[in-house]
């Protein structure tokens, strides 16, 4: 009895330590999602366009951007999202659904700054 129980315990670390190894053997022929797909890089570059874009509202909102650097960096951050949308192939009322979405975030950033809502139309002239 207390050789079975000393052989279970010897083959207990080593069956952890190989089932890493032998799992990847079995599952080899199963292509994971590659990183560098054109889906992976667009979702980048779009999560990369919309952080730049509420980073700029933010800064803008607390005073540290002034109204040209603001305009040239929304311009930029608006240009590459549209890019990244029509890469995607949005169909129109998605794109639509994207762009109100990204006003209300930056109205809801500018509103949190700065203690109040925005003035109506404010979204309007953005966009």
């Amino acid at each position: 009895m207390l050789v079975l129980i000393v052989v279970l315990l010897a083959l207990l670390p080593a069956a952890a330590i190989l089932y890493p190894f032998l799992k990847k053997g079995a599952g080899a022929y199963y292509e994971d999602e590659d990183e560098t797909s054109t889906a992976a890089e667009l979702s980048r570059r779009w999560d990369s366009a919309i952080a730049g874009l509420r980073n700029t509202e933010l800064e803008h909102a607390i005073g540290s951007l002034d109204e040209q650097s603001y305009a040239l960096l929304r311009e930029q951050y608006m240009t590459e999202a549209a890019l990244i949308m029509k890469t995607m192939d949005l169909e129109e009322e998605q794109e639509q659904a994207l762009r109100d979405q990204m006003d209300t975030q930056a109205r809801d950033v500018r509103s949190r700054i700065l203690g109040h809502e925005s003035p109506p139309g404010e979204a309007d002239r953005c966009g």
